[in-house]
């Protein structure tokens, strides 16, 4: 119990600290580099982000190899894995096709 205790207060923390941190970030970016600039940087942000983004799938790989090892099944971790990359190399595609698509077929439209 003193472990949740402990997890869900380093967890209330550092969103706490995440918080003051972008509301102390954004005036002293904004002064630094211009507003017509952070809204460049802010959309830069943003399409990197789409590439970065996991789905959701990180908590749940964790989990799910943390079962598999404890149950002592490297096999299951193996092909848990095998999935994930699979899966993360189809998006991939999508989304290179889906962006290549718009930039290089249709570039006026951008």
């Amino acid at each position: 119990m003193n472990q949740l205790k402990a997890g869900a207060t380093i967890s209330y923390l550092s969103l706490g600290i995440n918080i003051i941190t972008g509301l102390l970030y954004t005036p002293w970016m904004i002064n630094s580099i211009g507003r017509t600039n952070f809204g460049l940087y802010t959309l830069a942000m943003s399409v990197i982000s789409l590439f970065v983004f996991d789905f959701g799938l990180s908590a749940a790989v964790t989990r799910f190899i943390a079962k598999y090892l404890a149950m002592d099944r490297q096999d299951l971790a193996n092909k848990c894995l095998g999935l994930v990359y699979k899966l993360y190399i189809y998006i991939d595609i999508v989304l290179f096709f889906s962006f290549s698509h718009r930039v290089f077929l249709h570039p006026s439209n951008i």
